[in-house]
């Protein structure tokens, strides 16, 4: 009797459960948040790329998606990979200031917002195509 009482109750509350949530996902109220940081960071990128024209159309390209400032291991490994390429760059013959490694290390540590991330991104991005520019 109780599974033909639960089963009676599944159908009414996983239906309220949806509606709830697509109440909610509709409403906006809890991505709003999400979505100014999403925007900021976006926004920041999109400034502090425009001075380059090849960086600018690879974020444009990409929607704006981070390719070093995103959570997870690829984007770990991806930050590690560049800073230790920019730490040897005298190995290359290349001039350590021109890279400024410590000053993206902590700029990275000192980032406070989202538009801090979006600026930070873009200043990696920079350090590559420069260094990967000068290696060639």
């Amino acid at each position: 009797m109780s599974k033909l009482l639960l089963k009676s109750f599944a159908r009414p509350v996983s239906g309220m459960i949806a509606i709830i949530g697509t109440a909610l996902i509709l409403s906006g109220a809890p991505a709003a948040p999400a979505q100014a940081q999403v925007t900021a960071f976006k926004q920041a990128v999109a400034e502090a790329a425009s001075v380059d024209d090849q960086v600018a159309a690879y974020y444009r390209t990409h929607n704006y998606q981070p390719l070093w400032t995103g959570e997870g291991d690829a984007f770990r490994a991806r930050r590690a990979a560049l800073m230790q390429a920019l730490a040897g760059v005298d190995l290359h013959g290349l001039s350590p200031a021109r890279y400024d490694a410590n000053a993206l290390m902590n700029a990275m540590r000192d980032v406070r917002s989202t538009r801090d991330l979006g600026l930070i991104e873009v200043a990696l991005s920079n350090a590559f195509v420069n260094y990967a520019s000068d290696v060639q």
